[in-house]
């Protein structure tokens, strides 16, 4: 079954960069959507059928924790898996993260591999993969 995946950055760069890289995994992907912020990401989440967000934690407007937040409270996304894709390598920041209920943490930059194989570990286990530094 393909995977249908929503790249939330402030940067079109980087949501670029990311999509680039998630067609070098290997993996069945589907549909990618792309938002430039919390609040566009909910309302993809209300119109298309998405497996994974894969989001960042700094974002102008509403933050990748309050987006993570609001997609855990929802009737519609709450069971939807959140890779956190992130510069941001503070602890704290990681612990916040987690208690939230993503599914892993990646910091920026990354490989294809490391994004591969956290994807692989967040479906294969049915959701808690636990927080991954992957890189």
């Amino acid at each position: 079954m393909a995977w249908n995946v929503l790249i939330v950055d402030d940067s079109k760069i980087l949501r670029g960069m990311v999509r680039r890289i998630l067609g070098l995994t290997g993996l069945d992907i589907g549909e990618v959507h792309e938002a430039g912020g919390g609040q566009e990401a909910l309302e993809v989440l209300t119109r298309a059928r998405i497996d994974v967000v894969l989001a960042d934690v700094n974002m102008p407007g509403m933050s990748g924790a309050e987006l993570v937040q609001r997609i855990r409270k929802s009737p519609i996304s709450g069971r939807t898996h959140v890779v956190v894709i992130s510069s941001d390598r503070n602890q704290a920041t990681m612990d916040t993260m987690k208690s939230l209920g993503i599914d892993a943490y990646i910091t920026k930059p990354f490989r294809a591999e490391a994004l591969r194989d956290v994807l692989n570990g967040v479906f294969s286990k049915g959701g808690a993969a636990g927080v991954s530094h992957a890189r």
